[in-house]
């Protein structure tokens, strides 16, 4: 059964168009050392994207990404909103049905260089709903998460609440991502493995989980101020820097 529905295809995708830089150009050590990202990042900005897939109506989105700011917007209703005081962030996510769920998360701990992405995202993260939450790591060499289970996470997220996730950068890649460039291999304590690559300036994930049929995968790539890609479910998407 594929697992990637057209949402989340799309705030993934989105989320690696966003890391991509202009295209054709290797990392010039731009690198996240602010509190909140790279300001000077040509990323910094607004995008438009359209997602299809056989037999449903396009999906179209809109993606604001500077440092402490991260919004995904679909017109099907559903929106991805982060916004930090310094590296306090807000969080909401909006279902289509109307339905939404605040988040609270706080980075602390050292930055690490992920070239040309705005928001800085290494370090040691607690995010927090309520009573409940997830503690978590992202360094050069390896992440790490632990998490209760959480009400009104979006379904693409469920399979890291309640339980244990670990990452490895198995391989090194030369990468506009800087040091997120490579191979990573995640695993939960729920069964579900992960392999993420970052590559020149591509980025492609294949994700499986015990009650998976097959494996599910997602990749994009770029020209310019350009980026497509699609999934295995047959999503096709592009988007646009404005």
């Amino acid at each position: 059964m594929q697992t990637f529905h057209l949402f989340p295809s799309i705030a993934f995708v989105s989320s690696l168009a966003l890391l991509a830089g202009c295209g054709g150009t290797t990392n010039n050590n731009t690198n996240n050392s602010g509190n909140s990202g790279n300001a000077t990042s040509p990323l910094a900005g607004e995008w438009e994207g359209i997602g299809t897939l056989v037999g449903r109506a396009p999906t179209s989105v809109h993606i604001t990404v500077r440092p402490g700011v991260f919004k995904v917007t679909a017109s099907t209703g559903e929106i991805l909103d982060a916004i930090a005081s310094n590296d306090d962030y807000l969080v909401a996510y909006t279902r289509g049905y109307g339905s939404s769920s605040v988040f609270h998360a706080i980075r602390t701990g050292a930055t690490m260089d992920v070239g040309q992405l705005p928001i800085a995202v290494g370090g040691n993260w607690n995010l927090t709903n309520g009573q409940r939450g997830c503690t978590a790591s992202l360094n050069a060499t390896g992440a790490a998460g632990v998490c209760d289970i959480i009400s009104g996470l979006p379904n693409w997220a469920e399979p890291f609440s309640n339980g244990n996730t670990v990452g490895t950068r198995t391989a090194t890649r030369t990468s506009i991502f800087g040091e997120l460039g490579g191979t990573w291999d995640f695993t939960t304590s729920r069964g579900a493995q992960c392999q993420v690559i970052f590559d020149g300036s591509s980025a492609q994930a294949t994700c499986s989980s015990p009650s998976s049929i097959q494996p599910d995968s997602v990749h994009i790539t770029f020209v310019g101020t350009t980026a497509s890609g699609g999934a295995s479910s047959g999503l096709e998407f592009s988007a646009n820097r404005l």
